[in-house]
């Protein structure tokens, strides 16, 4: 089966958009998993406000729902001659990926091959979805 270059392109910004709402998924799985200190250690004057307003189940609850929202608007934006602005979404993510994975924000740098418990964030990712479905 042959696919045209529309659909090519299309599936592309189809993975761009599953791309970006993965790492949106996996910030929200740290704000969970790091919830006890994510008051103390919230750095968006807009998510401090939202745990202050109604905790960090609030917080976790509103960014669910951006993130459904986007990516159902992204998912159209596929469609259009504005798709290419998903890219955009995607470089901003990868950062937040970066900041939230490997730099600590004390200018020292998680290692990202060494998986013990607090080694580095994507780990503890994994052993939290490890847990949650008894892998």
């Amino acid at each position: 089966m042959k696919l045209d270059n529309t659909t090519k392109v299309n599936v592309f910004f189809l993975l761009v958009v599953f791309l970006f709402c993965l790492i949106s998924v996996y910030d929200n799985t740290l704000n969970v998993i790091y919830s006890s200190s994510l008051q103390a250690n919230e750095q968006n004057p807009v998510g401090s406000w939202l745990i202050e307003l109604g905790g960090v189940y609030c917080f976790v609850a509103t960014k669910s729902v951006t993130t459904i929202i986007v990516a159902f608007v992204s998912m159209k934006l596929v469609y259009t001659k504005y798709r290419s602005s998903l890219l955009w979404v995607l470089l901003f993510q990868s950062c937040l990926f970066y900041y939230l994975t490997i730099y600590s924000g004390n200018g020292v740098c998680h290692d990202l091959f060494s998986c013990h418990p607090g080694a580095n964030p994507a780990c503890d990712v994994l052993k939290f979805y490890g847990e949650y479905f008894n892998l």
